[in-house]
C-alpha cells in the first residue's frame, strides 16, 4: 500500500498532461493496491466519463460514495453524471438515471443545506422530469441561498416568468455567498 499514493499522483500528473491511457493504467494499479483509494476512483471516473464510458464512471463514483457517504461533492459528481447521461440517452432507457440524479442532489442538499447549487441542480432535474412546481420551489430556495447565481435566476425566470427576482443593492451583492 505504500506505493498507492505514488500511482495516484502519477496518474493525476498524466491526466493533467492529457495522457489518459497512462493515467488510467496508474489508477488501475492504485485501486488494485487499495480498493478504497478515493482520488484514484474519482479521477478514473473522470477519465471514463470523458471517454463516454458512463457505466464505468458511475461504478467508480458508486464505490467512492460507499467509502465516503457523507461527501456532498461525490453526490454532486454522480448526480451530474446521471443527469448528463439521461440528457444524452433515450428517455425510456434512462428515466431511472434522472430519478437517481434527483436523489443524489437531494442527498447533496441534506449534507450541505445552505448550498444554493444543490437546489439549482435538483430544480433543473425536476424541471426536466416534468415536475414544474417542484422545480420552481427548489429554484426559489436556491435563489434565497445564492441570490447572484445566474443559472438559478435564468431558469427561474424561464419556468415562472412572473416571478420577481428580489432586487439587491451592490453592498448586498458583495456580501452574497
Amino acid at each position: 500500500p505504500g506505493h498507492v499514493n505514488a500511482y495516484s499522483n502519477r496518474g493525476l500528473a498524466f491526466q493533467m498532461k492529457g495522457d489518459y491511457e497512462r493515467a488510467l493504467a496508474d489508477y488501475v494499479v492504485a485501486i488494485k493496491l487499495d480498493p478504497k483509494d478515493l482520488p484514484a476512483l474519482i479521477y478514473r471516473s473522470q477519465i471514463h466519463r470523458q471517454a463516454g464510458n458512463y457505466d464505468l464512471a458511475l461504478a467508480d463514483l458508486d464505490t467512492a460514495i460507499r467509502i465516503t457517504p457523507d461527501d456532498a461533492d461525490l453526490y454532486h459528481a454522480r448526480g451530474m453524471l446521471l443527469y448528463a447521461q439521461y440528457m444524452g440517452a433515450s428517455a425510456w432507457i434512462r428515466k431511472s438515471d434522472l430519478e437517481r440524479a434527483i436523489a443524489d442532489f437531494s442527498q447533496m442538499i441534506r449534507l450541505e443545506p445552505k448550498s444554493g447549487l444543490g437546489y439549482y441542480l435538483r430544480g433543473k432535474a425536476h424541471g426536466t422530469n416534468g415536475d414544474r412546481d417542484r422545480a420552481i420551489a427548489d429554484l426559489i430556495e436556491g435563489s434565497k441561498l445564492d441570490p447572484i447565481h445566474p443559472g438559478i435566476r435564468t431558469t427561474l425566470k424561464e419556468l415562472k416568468p412572473d416571478y420577481e427576482v428580489p432586487k439587491m443593492s451592490v453592498l448586498e451583492l458583495l456580501k452574497a455567498p
